[in-house]
């Protein structure tokens, strides 16, 4: 899921979200901007790995997702 303020506050967002874990889909919370996870999000999301890419060197970024994607 990637997250983000405008995706927190998007009502199809958490709609997906609960589908996805009703399905008992994996997540991978990739974190586009600094912005905290809302209640509702943490909860969902708080047995899956979140990658931070705010937060990570632009020339780190593959290395840091190839780690979370499977072929």
């Amino acid at each position: 899921i990637m997250c983000s303020k405008n995706a927190f506050d998007s009502d199809h967002v958490v709609r997906e979200l609960y589908v996805a874990g009703e399905s008992k889909k994996p997540f991978l919370a990739v974190l586009l901007d600094d912005t905290d996870l809302p209640h509702n999000f943490r909860y969902f999301l708080s047995g899956f790995s979140r990658l931070p890419l705010a937060q990570i060197a632009p020339e780190r970024m593959r290395n840091e997702i190839a780690k979370f994607v499977t072929v």
